[in-house]
């Protein structure tokens, strides 16, 4: 294996392994979080401060899915699983989307009733679980704020959403202690669960793009056919397709047709497009077939030379 394919391996292994690292750190701090708010719970009675237990249960579960996904991603190739185990990590996320759906309408559900007949609440309890369960939802976004895996930003999704959850858990505490008006806590479980759904959408959608092997947003064929068209002896570009193993891995195929030119320049030219590409839309895994136009007493006909 080339020195340049070596270096590039090591790189993305030590950011996974940095990855694993930050989620190490925030299942750690998610579980103390938890404990603490079901205690909060417990005491205080407020449906609102369970919705966002809830959620922080399903983030809990979405970083331990998210470290199996990456552990298997880290595996080595087999043969008959030439694209290795990087698909896991869309299936964690799946499954991170859909169990958010589900507390989401779950939530909802309790909170419609809750503002029907609103209950007795105690505040203060509030006020302490929902504080410190802000200060470690902020400790957790900042792990994972700069990660690109489609898996942990469905996670880092998790948390900001758990984020504005105590924020609203905090300010219904606050106005629940100065007024007595508990409806408020129904009327914030419902603003949580809409938070919720949001989430689980934005994972949901993804994922399945990803499984349907659609193109990402930012990679569609004619941005990609422009970017090829600029090389002057690039007469064509067609059959194009795009599509991702999982949020970071992309592929590209396309036959690309070229003026009439030597193997050896057409290898120099497919390499300066892999380049480009790279540079431009960050895509490292492309499959070209050349097809050199030949013309000779006004007939022309294409030969093909894969790369």
């Amino acid at each position: 294996m080339p020195k340049k394919a070596i270096r590039i391996k090591d790189e993305e292994k030590h950011i996974e392994l940095e990855t694993q690292r930050h989620l190490r750190i925030t299942l750690a701090v998610s579980i103390v979080i938890l404990i603490i708010q079901a205690i909060g719970f417990y005491l205080s009675n407020s449906l609102a401060l369970l919705g966002d237990t809830f959620h922080l249960s399903s983030d809990i579960i979405s970083v331990i899915v998210g470290m199996i996904a990456l552990h298997f991603a880290l595996k080595k190739h087999e043969d008959r699983r030439t694209f290795g185990f990087h698909r896991l990590e869309v299936f964690s996320a799946l499954f991170n989307g859909l169990l958010l759906l589900l507390m989401g309408i779950f939530v909802a559900f309790e909170a419609i009733d809750r503002i029907k007949n609103p209950a007795p609440i105690s505040p203060l309890p509030i006020v302490l679980a929902a504080s410190l369960g802000l200060i470690g939802n902020l400790i957790m976004a900042w792990q994972l704020k700069n990660e690109e895996n489609l898996n942990i930003q469905g996670i880092f999704l998790h948390i900001l959403g758990d984020t504005l959850s105590s924020v609203g858990v905090l300010i219904s505490a606050v106005v629940i202690y100065f007024t007595g008006l508990t409806i408020i806590d129904g009327v914030v479980s419902l603003l949580i669960a809409f938070i919720i759904g949001s989430s689980s959408y934005y994972i949901i959608r993804n994922s399945l793009s990803i499984l349907l092997e659609s193109a990402p947003k930012e990679l569609q064929p004619e941005k990609v056919i422009k970017i090829i068209k600029r090389f002057k002896q690039v007469k064509d570009v067609h059959d194009v397709h795009i599509w991702s193993i999982c949020s970071d891995i992309r592929y590209i195929t396309a036959h690309i047709v070229m003026e009439d030119i030597r193997i050896s320049k057409t290898k120099t030219l497919v390499e300066a497009i892999n380049e480009r590409l790279k540079k431009e839309l960050f895509i490292s895994h492309t499959t070209f077939q050349v097809e050199n136009i030949l013309c000779k007493n006004g007939i022309c006909h294409t030969w093909h030379f894969k790369k």
